[in-house]
Parts: C-alpha cells; sequence; structure tokens
C-alpha cells in the first residue's frame, strides 16, 4: 500500500476506496470505467465507492453530462471537516466520562490457578526496606502448608521488610516462627479464645491484602486509610 493511500485509510477510508478516490484525483473528471482502469478496483464497485466518496464530500457528480462523470474534490477541505468531527467527537467523548462507572482499579481480586502466588507477591517491590504488619490466621494440626506460603516468607526477606504479625495461641506454626527468628521477625500469640480467624491480613504501606486460605484466594486494597484502620487495631492488640 502507498504512503498516500495509507494516510487516506488513516481518515476512515478503505483501500479501494482510497485507490478509487487517487485515481479520480489524478484524472480531475472521469467514467467509472476510467477510475476502474486506473485504480485496478473492479467497476461496479467504483460506482458503489463513488457514491460513498461523495457522502463523505470527497466526489461529485457532474452535472448535464451525457454519462455519469465524477469530479474529485480537493482532500483539504474533507480533511478540515475530519477533524472537526474528531474533535467534537472527543470533546463529548470526555464530558461523558465522568458519568460512565468504571471498575475500581485500587481492588484487585486473585483467584484461580497461581492466585496465592500472584497475589502474595503483588506490589512487594515496590515496598522494600517498610515494615509489614499482620494477622495470621492459625495453622491447623496435620495440615500441609503450601509451598506458596514459605516462599512468600522468603521473598519478604529478599525485599528487605520487617514483619510484625499477631497469631492465636493455637496455631501449629512453628515452621514460620523458626523462620522468624531466621529473618529477624517479631510475632505476638494472643489467646484463641479472642481471636482465631479462618484469613490473614498483610498491611503495607498503603496495601491492605486479604488472604481467604479456604479459596485461595488474595484480595488486594490499595488505600491508606484502609490500611491505617489496620494498623491502629494492630497497635492496640501488640500492645495490650
Amino acid at each position: 500500500m502507498s504512503k498516500l493511500i495509507q494516510n487516506l485509510v488513516s481518515f476512515g477510508l478503505t483501500e479501494k476506496e482510497a485507490s478509487s478516490y487517487l485515481a479520480l484525483y489524478k484524472l480531475g473528471e472521469a467514467t467509472a470505467y476510467q477510475v476502474a482502469k486506473e485504480s485496478g478496483v473492479k467497476r461496479p464497485t467504483v460506482y458503489v465507492i463513488m457514491e460513498e466518496l461523495r457522502k463523505r464530500g470527497l466526489a461529485l457528480i457532474v452535472p448535464h453530462a451525457t454519462k455519469q462523470v465524477f469530479l474529485a474534490k480537493n482532500p483539504h477541505e474533507f480533511i478540515r471537516e475530519f477533524q472537526s468531527r474528531t474533535n467534537e467527537n472527543m470533546r463529548s467523548l470526555l464530558a461523558s466520562l465522568p458519568s460512565l462507572s468504571h471498575p475500581d482499579t485500587n481492588t484487585i481480586i486473585f483467584k484461580g490457578p497461581g492466585a496465592l502466588v500472584q497475589g502474595l507477591s503483588y506490589g512487594l517491590r515496590g515496598l522494600k526496606d517498610k515494615e509489614m504488619i499482620a494477622f495470621y490466621a492459625p495453622v491447623k494440626k496435620g495440615v500441609k502448608i503450601g509451598s506458596e506460603y514459605l516462599d512468600h516468607v522468603k521473598q519478604r526477606h529478599e525485599v528487605g521488610f520487617k514483619l510484625r504479625s499477631i497469631v492465636p495461641t493455637v496455631s501449629d506454626d512453628k515452621i514460620f516462627r523458626d523462620l522468624d527468628k531466621k529473618y529477624g521477625y517479631r510475632s505476638k500469640k494472643i489467646s484463641s479464645q479472642v481471636f482465631n480467624p479462618e484469613i490473614s491480613i498483610e498491611v503495607c504501606g498503603d496495601l491492605t491484602k486479604t488472604i481467604i486460605h479456604n479459596k485461595r484466594e488474595v484480595i488486594v486494597v490499595r488505600d491508606q486509610g484502609v490500611a491505617d484502620f489496620y494498623r491502629q487495631v494492630f497497635e492496640m492488640l501488640w500492645e495490650k
């Protein structure tokens, strides 16, 4: 496709419309047969295209001719009209956008295969060397700990997090407490009679992650107010 045809296509014409218009513009005035011969587009198609170009303001039918003769209009006028329509459509779109609903990109739900890995690791690199606070659900006896959780602990260490966590007294979590000692993390155990959740929550920076273990899902909320609320609750329990 020639550069001229590419330019016309970018203004909304088809390749055949662009070829026919350029042939007509070159000829000045021409019949459908002449345009077809010059452009390589079949004559029956040229008649259809000429009507479309006429509607677009790129061609005219020459009046009083013994045969149907077409005349190419100067493309400058068409381009000005195209720009005007485009600008008006853009203004209309921008004016309408505030009234449209749109997905909340501050909340992401990770579910399905690989959800734990994706959710637990999401955003960690951007929070390097910060403190994470966490409320952890108990590890039940006899339940095998998934590799995703152990990898998450190692990743936190690699990023450089400091960690303080609150866990129930009933938690069978020796492997995690050993990793706490290894990486210099701190944890506090609270009686399972007052704290025995089914989910875990991690907070760092403006990110709050809710880990739904039985569904293997992670809900990530990026909101400073939500994160600060959990920090306040955490500090009350930590100092208790």
